[in-house]
């Protein structure tokens, strides 16, 4: 008789960034997403990312120096399809997603942040390993969000979040509208983000069908990247016996307040 697998919980860590993304992204100093927006290198430093830099020896530590002006390159160009024309720095970390800082009006450069796991792909496992082309669609998105400037309209909804905090305790009176202000900014934040997003993919999907050359082509390979993910929540829905509490049977992650669900993106790139 097989042995039973002995039932884990735990909530997977690239989960807890997804959740604790979206209440820090409203919850946090508006003033602080203002600097990160003016000045990326002040997000990306406390984002705690290290730049992406050729024949940098603290890298070298940890990826093979000769991937690093290949990843370089790549970027390069997908900016060029992105129609940028300034430097975006490129930085690296172990956490779990991509993210980006800055924009047209940012007055130092642009940073994105690429997951380690992502870039050098230390993974064999090709449910866990994105294929060069997957990763260049979701590069792809984060200059969408660089190019679009959707921060800006970010942050006003966050000063409207705080401003309802003020009607809630310094107004006499004001708890009612104030409760009511609170839930209506972050009901609109949430709402806002997620089609923020899912323009994402849509430009994203752009961005590589320029550097492709090929929208069809494009399209199939964000569809694809989407469907991993999905394919990954519904091998942790298979491992984990917590998952089983916020993870849909449709691969969809209940805790990912701030983008649509995979089923609804890849619906909406067919």
């Amino acid at each position: 008789m097989a042995a039973q697998p002995i039932p884990t919980y735990r909530i997977d860590f690239d989960h807890c960034e997804q959740l604790f993304g979206a209440i820090s992204a409203l919850t946090v100093d508006p003033a602080k997403s203002l600097a990160c927006y003016l000045f990326p290198f002040i997000g990306a430093f406390f984002s705690n990312q290290l730049e992406v830099r050729p024949y940098d020896r603290a890298l070298s530590a940890m990826m093979p120096p000769d991937q690093v002006p290949h990843a370089l390159g790549e970027i390069r160009l997908l900016k060029e399809a992105a129609h940028i024309h300034r430097d975006v720095i490129v930085h690296t970390s172990l956490n779990h997603t991509f993210a980006s800082f800055g924009g047209t009006f940012s007055l130092t450069s642009p940073s994105i942040s690429i997951p380690y796991q992502h870039l050098f792909s230390p993974s064999d496992d090709p449910l866990w390993n994105f294929s060069e082309n997957e990763v260049r669609f979701l590069i792809a998105r984060e200059l969408a969000r660089i190019t679009g400037d959707d921060e800006l309209l970010r942050i006003g909804i966050k000063v409207s979040f705080v401003a309802s905090i003020f009607f809630l305790f310094a107004i006499p009176l004001g708890a009612i509208p104030g409760i009511l202000l609170m839930i209506g900014s972050a009901t609109l934040y949430l709402f806002s983000e997620r089609g923020f997003q899912a323009q994402m993919d849509q430009k994203g999907v752009e961005i590589l069908a320029r550097h492709l050359n090929n929208l069809p082509l494009a399209t199939a390979i964000a569809r694809t990247a989407l469907e991993k993910m999905r394919q990954q929540n519904l091998q942790r829905l298979r491992d984990n016996s917590l998952c089983r509490y916020y993870i849909t049977q449709n691969g969809n992650n209940l805790l990912d307040l701030n983008r649509p669900f995979l089923t609804s993106r890849i619906e909406a790139l067919a």
